[in-house]
C-alpha cells in the first residue's frame, strides 16, 4: 500500500516489490509493479507476475554454493559462516564464549577407495555423515570441509561436554561399514578446541585441526581425543 500511495502522490515514477504468496500446497512468489497513469484520468496500473520458478532456481543455486553435493552437509564456506556467527553473538551473554569446534578426519579412508572403488568410498562418507548427525543437537552445525575431513560447531557447550561429544563421535565412527558384502573399519580422529569471543574463524579451525593431528599420530588408541592446549602449551586457555 505504501508503494501505491507514493505513486499516486507523484513521489516516485513507479514501485516494484517481490513478495511470497504461498498456497496450501506450494510456495509461490510474485513481483508487482505499480505505474502511474498519466493524463486527466489519473490512477495507476498494477501488474503481478509469478516469479516462483526464478526464486526456486536462485534457492537451488544458493544451496549448491554452500552445501556438499554428496553428503548434503554444509561445505567449508557455510561452516565458516556458522562459526563466525557463533563467535560474534556470544559476547553479550558472558565474558567467555562456549563455542566448541571439532575437526574430524576419517582414518584409513584412502584404503576404501583403493580396494573397493570410489563408489564404496562415497557410501562410507554418506554413512559417516549420517552417524555424526545422529550425535548432534539441533543447533550444532556439521560440515564436510573437503575429502574425508569434517568440522562441527557446537554452541553453548562446556569443555567437558565437548570432550564427551568427541568421544561419542569416535565411537560411532568406529562401527564397521558394510562394503560390497565386507565389513570394513574406518573410524575417525577428532580434534577439539573451545573458541573464545573475538577469536578468528581461521584460528579456531586451525587449532582444532592441529589437535586432530595429535590424535591421528596416536593411531593405536582410537579413543584418544586431543585439545588445542595439548598441541600448543602456551594456548592453555583454549583447551578443555
Amino acid at each position: 500500500m505504501t508503494g501505491l500511495q507514493a505513486v499516486l502522490a507523484g513521489e516516485t515514477v513507479e514501485s516494484d516489490r517481490e513478495y511470497p504468496c504461498p498456497s496450501p500446497t506450494i510456495g509461490r512468489w510474485f513481483t508487482s509493479r505499480i505505474t502511474p497513469i498519466r493524463g486527466s484520468t489519473g490512477g495507476a496500473v498494477v501488474s503481478h507476475v509469478n516469479i516462483s520458478r526464478r526464486i526456486q532456481s536462485e534457492e537451488i543455486l544458493a544451496h549448491q554454493a554452500s552445501h556438499d553435493s554428496l553428503t548434503g552437509l554444509g561445505n567449508r564456506i557455510l561452516f565458516a559462516e556458522e562459526l563466525d556467527r557463533a563467535l560474534s553473538t556470544q559476547g553479550g551473554r558472558r565474558a567467555e564464549a562456549d563455542v566448541g569446534v571439532l575437526y574430524i578426519d576419517l582414518d584409513d579412508f584412502k584404503s576404501i577407495n583403493d580396494t573397493f572403488g570410489h563408489d564404496a568410498g562415497d557410501e562410507v562418507l554418506l554413512n559417516s555423515a549420517q552417524r555424526m548427525r545422529s550425535e548432534l543437537r539441533p543447533d550444532d552445525c556439521v560440515a564436510r570441509l573437503g575429502g574425508d575431513e569434517f568440522g562441527i560447531c557446537a554452541q553453548r557447550i562446556t569443555a567437558d561436554g565437548l570432550a564427551q561429544l568427541a568421544l561419542r563421535l569416535e565411537a560411532v565412527l568406529a562401527k564397521p561399514h558394510l562394503v560390497h558384502g565386507n565389513e570394513v573399519l574406518v573410524g575417525g580422529s577428532v580434534g577439539l578446541h573451545i573458541a573464545r569471543v573475538g577469536e578468528s574463524v581461521g584460528e579456531a579451525i586451525r587449532l582444532a585441526d592441529q589437535a586432530m593431528y595429535v590424535v591421528k599420530a596416536s593411531r593405536h588408541d582410537r579413543t584418544t581425543v586431543a585439545s588445542a592446549a595439548q598441541v600448543d602449551p602456551s594456548n592453555g586457555d583454549g583447551g578443555p
